[in-house]
């Protein structure tokens, strides 16, 4: 199974003047199916979530200390347990030279897949809701608020512990509390955000000048290759691999398309983490204020869709049936 090991812990402050409280699990779960569903619900929260912040850790292992007790959790030296509880501490003193007030859970888990071994971490509210029981009668429960994590972190083990990679920590902030957020980016070590967007930005403007050299016909059909493979790549939150996407182009010919990308631009890098965002931009026009709401295959425009700058205005050709449908009834009934 590809979860190996799952652990919680409580961590509660009040008051921005008091100490944290801390209740650690002593032991980790046992694994079964509701347990790994649990973990399947906080892995996709953390995948879905857009804006993440890629790096690594701080070379400082007397301030930021996660890095060597990962080390020796992978050496055996302490178990999981140990080695959550360690992290638990550290988050307790960060958090309490900080002035918040904060209620909630912290996860820990790790998971070896054919890709390799990752550990994550996820900051994850409780909720009360109304139930009824069997005798119609209303209860207060409270429930894990798993499809909505206030804030996460996904080590990909494999690439730090061999050096493949420069990012491989991912991280999502929490949305608009930057102190406790920050708090527990220090816990974690993290440091040297990189830049995925101007990474994208970069990676795309060389495809383009690749696919303007190839047949009409195949334009399309290559763009949506590229950027198929690289939504999978996010969706697994993994890396882009120049040398993988090449193979992944044209398996006779493995290194034709890196080849060319280094020629159209030397500096590319030849791994990046995809800005999702950008990527699906690439091969969608969309936009959108208070009245309109417009999207449409970049491939549309000049034929089905035509833009005039001087007027600023768009023209529609071949309207989808459905939305035809939709005008026609709207005119009818107006």
């Amino acid at each position: 199974m590809p979860l190996t090991h799952f652990i919680a812990h409580r961590v509660q402050r009040l008051s921005p003047t008091e100490p944290s409280h801390v209740h650690c699990r002593e032991s980790v779960f046992t694994l079964n199916g509701k347990i790994e569903e649990v973990f399947r619900e906080l892995k996709q929260s953390y995948l879905k979530r857009l804006g993440k912040q890629y790096g690594r850790f701080s070379e400082d292992i007397g301030q930021f200390p996660l890095s060597s007790w990962l080390r020796e959790l992978n050496e055996e030296k302490i178990d999981f347990a140990r080695f959550s509880e360690l992290l638990l501490k550290q988050l307790k003193t960060v958090f309490d030279s900080g002035e918040f007030a904060l209620e909630g859970h912290f996860f820990i888990a790790q998971e070896q897949l054919e890709v390799g071994s990752g550990l994550y971490c996820f900051w994850v509210h409780q909720n009360q809701v109304s139930a009824l029981d069997g005798e119609l009668n209303f209860n207060d429960l409270v429930m894990l608020d798993t499809a909505n994590i206030a804030w996460g972190v996904k080590i990909n083990l494999d690439d730090w512990e061999n050096a493949h990679s420069q990012h491989y920590l991912g991280v999502i902030a929490w949305r608009g509390e930057k102190e406790i957020s920050d708090a527990l980016l220090d816990v974690i070590g993290f440091t040297d955000k990189i830049d995925t967007k101007a990474d994208t930005e970069q990676f795309l403007e060389a495809v383009e000048q690749y696919v303007e050299k190839l047949p009409e016909d195949e334009i399309p059909v290559t763009r949506n290759k590229i950027v198929e493979y690289c939504l999978e790549q996010d969706k697994r939150g993994q890396a882009v691999a120049l040398t993988d996407l090449s193979e992944h182009m044209n398996q006779t010919a493995p290194k034709e398309f890196q080849e060319k990308m280094n020629v159209f631009n030397p500096e590319i890098k030849q791994q990046f983490i995809p800005d999702r965002g950008q990527v699906k931009n690439y091969v969608r026009i969309s936009g959108r204020d208070e009245l309109i709401s417009m999207s449409f295959a970049s491939g549309c425009l000049g034929e089905t869709v035509v833009y005039d700058a001087e007027t600023d205005s768009l023209t529609i050709r071949k309207i989808p049936s459905a939305l035809k449908s939709r005008l026609m009834k709207h005119m009818r009934d107006a």
